[in-house]
């Protein structure tokens, strides 16, 4: 290994100490690390100037980077309203061949080589599709119905399949056909719930969109190719059905066997009072990554500028072990382990920021950095700001490449004018 490594068995044995101690805390252990890590300059993708008007929350944000069929790097933009009612609206294509160097758009879309299945194709998620009227209100009578934060939720169980399919439809690339197809797909879900926002009645396949729109990392392939899920809905207790909060949503944590036809509940991580206040989500959001010490390691959000939290599964993801805080805040948490043996984790809200692990088990992290200027008001009036979501993949054995988002408003706020921008930065880890 590189001199990395060998700065790192030396703190090594005082790291295991403090491990084994925060761990029966169930705590993360921080460590003084972050230095090892080089930021590079931002480089912009694209950007749009407009107003708050034009260019309201939602457009042009938060960007998904994947590899493409010629192994291109791809952004993916959303550019529509950040709302239930427009799951299915536009998104931008931005294709680099460079590393990350130089941009340019496509009007096509492009196939997402996240996660080859077992049967050769590359699945490409759910089919967006809006919330809707279902009526169900009309017929069925909700377990809760929660006025503060506009939601209605349901036993499935009670509720007819005529009323509410259980079925949803994604798609798969098949590179030996050189088509794209689709498939249906289902739950085999315990207390299985049905939930309404806003009177609009979510659809099946709504825990797996997030996949599809900005976290590829919520499924993880496993050794014999099936493949582990964690999820962020409203729901029950799976295990008794019981309601186990006012409306948090819960991580359900499911796997396929058959190439994401059916997703089999394993497990559940229920948000409690004590985690977030009622004025937040609770825990979604989540990333899943198998670490090399084959456990399974997990950071979700419990809401905008709150804290992001973390376990561990020593057995397949069956159970959840040392629930902890994993940074003060956290939207759209993502993972990336480099060859080199560290892993990044990426954050925001406020802000974008990092943290840094070359602990086998994802145990010790080091300090959290921030690598943007959002949320920093100047004196001259500007101010910047950031939807808080990032992408990274990787470009060699220690070089990640990390996309975010930055409105720039040069009058400020009030002034109403805003530019938009999507950026990139190299994040490399240093020889030390």
């Amino acid at each position: 290994m590189r001199g990395k490594k060998k700065v790192y068995k030396l703190l090594r044995p005082f790291g295991i100490l403090l491990a084994f101690t925060f761990a029966v805390l169930k705590l993360v252990v921080v460590t003084d690390i972050a230095q090892y890590i080089e930021i590079g300059k931002p480089l912009i993708i694209a950007e749009m100037s407009g107003t708050s008007k034009s260019l309201p929350w939602g457009y042009f944000q938060f960007p998904k980077l994947t590899f493409n069929l010629d192994g291109d790097i791809v952004c993916t933009v959303a550019f529509k309203s950040d709302s239930v009612a427009a799951y299915d609206g536009d998104y931008l294509y931005y294709i680099s061949s460079d590393g990350g160097k130089s941009w340019h758009q496509s009007v096509e879309p492009q196939i997402d080589c996240s996660l080859m299945m077992n049967n050769g194709c590359y699945f490409q998620g759910p089919i967006l599709e809006n919330s809707y009227e279902s009526g169900i209100e009309l017929k069925y009578t909700p377990v809760i119905n929660s006025e503060k934060k506009e939601i209605a939720l349901y036993y499935g169980d009670e509720v007819s399949t005529h009323d509410y399919p259980r079925s949803f439809e994604c798609q798969e690339y098949d590179p030996a056909k050189g088509i794209t197809e689709n498939f249906s797909s289902s739950f085999i879900w315990p207390h299985y719930p049905i939930w309404t926002r806003n009177g609009l009645t979510c659809t099946p396949g709504r825990p797996f969109y997030p996949f599809r729109m900005h976290t590829p990392g919520m499924i993880v392939q496993e050794e014999d190719g099936s493949l582990f899920a964690a999820v962020g809905s409203v729901g029950f207790d799976a295990e008794t059905g019981a309601l186990p909060n006012n409306v948090f949503r819960n991580i359900y944590c499911f796997r396929s066997e058959n190439n994401a036809r059916t997703w089999e509940y394993i497990s559940q991580i229920l948000t409690q009072p004590e985690y977030c206040d009622d004025s937040k989500d609770g825990f979604n959001e989540p990333n899943v990554m198998i670490t090399s010490s084959d456990a399974y390691f997990i950071v979700m959000r419990t809401g905008s500028n709150s804290p992001s939290y973390c376990a561990w599964s020593y057995d397949q993801g069956k159970t959840w072990k040392d629930l902890s805080v994993f940074a003060e805040c956290g939207v759209d948490p993502q993972l990336l382990k480099l060859d080199c043996g560290a892993t990044l984790a990426s954050f925001g809200r406020p802000g974008i920021n990092i943290k840094t692990s070359f602990d086998d088990s994802c145990r010790e992290w080091s300090h959290l950095m921030k690598i943007d200027e959002s949320g920093i008001e100047r004196s001259d009036g500007a101010e910047k700001a950031t939807c808080g979501y990032s992408s990274m993949v990787p470009l060699d054995d220690d070089t990640a490449l990390i996309a975010y988002s930055e409105f720039d408003y040069p009058e400020g706020k009030k002034a109403g004018k805003v530019v938009k921008r999507i950026l990139v930065r190299q994040l490399r880890i240093k020889e030390y």
